[in-house]
């Protein structure tokens, strides 16, 4: 069956198709818990973000104990997209056509499982702005630089966070970049002017933090920028 004829039937008067009434419950269980896991992730790597400064996300999900039941409608619901498109498909093939709403539904699990995916990562970039001018600026740079987020590293650089600002223990970006061998982010850092040899409160440099967890990569570009002990 071609593609036109699958939207003629869509768009036809002809009977409409109707879910088994066991499909129809699964989604309607399946649907709230996802919405509910998705808006609540949202709100931690946004909201609470943005007043809090960065959050293991999903960490108090998971210690209240409702994170398995919670992934396990995501799975559930996963499945029941698959069949219920599966389904849709055939009965169009055979000149039924499928009620509009399902399509709905169909996109609104999608994009509830979409949404999911999307990582910590993005959001800080896609709210670098407000990131970067609030009072927690500093963790979120030094963060990002651990992370290996070298998109978000540059974008706080250009909102103009200073290089070498330190976050709540006196770190760096670059001694975050460092003790993770994040190569990429610790060369973006030295070409934007930042100190090597700055050290935390605790008295450690970059080098330092490299060495102590062995970060082959990043030791000999630190010490070929003037990094000292």
């Amino acid at each position: 069956m071609r593609w036109a004829d699958y939207i003629e039937c869509w768009m036809s008067n002809k009977p409409h198709d109707r879910l088994p009434i066991w499909l129809r419950v699964v989604g309607g269980i399946a649907t709230p818990g996802v919405a509910y896991l998705a808006g609540r992730l949202v709100y931690e790597q946004t909201i609470l973000t943005w007043r809090l400064g960065p959050q293991m996300v999903g960490f108090e999900l998971a210690h209240s104990g409702l994170m398995f039941p919670l992934f396990l409608n995501v799975v559930v619901m996963f499945l029941w997209s698959t069949a219920v498109l599966v389904r849709s498909l055939w009965v169009m093939s055979r000149g039924k056509s499928v009620p509009r709403s399902r399509w709905l539904g169909l996109i609104t699990a999608v994009a509830l499982m979409l949404v999911l995916m999307v990582p910590y990562g993005a959001w800080q970039r896609l709210c670098a702005r407000r990131l970067a001018s609030g009072p927690h600026a500093a963790e979120f740079f030094t963060y990002a630089a651990a992370t290996g987020n070298v998109g978000l590293v540059k974008e706080f650089l250009q909102r103009g966070i200073d290089v070498n600002t330190r976050n709540a223990d006196g770190s760096t970006a670059l001694y975050g970049a460092a003790v993770e061998g994040e190569v990429q982010v610790i060369e973006c850092l030295l070409q934007r002017g930042a100190d090597v040899n700055l050290r935390n409160k605790w008295g450690h440099s970059p080098l330092h933090g490299a060495r102590e967890m062995n970060r082959g990569d990043a030791i000999p570009i630190l010490l070929a920028n003037g990094a000292t002990e």
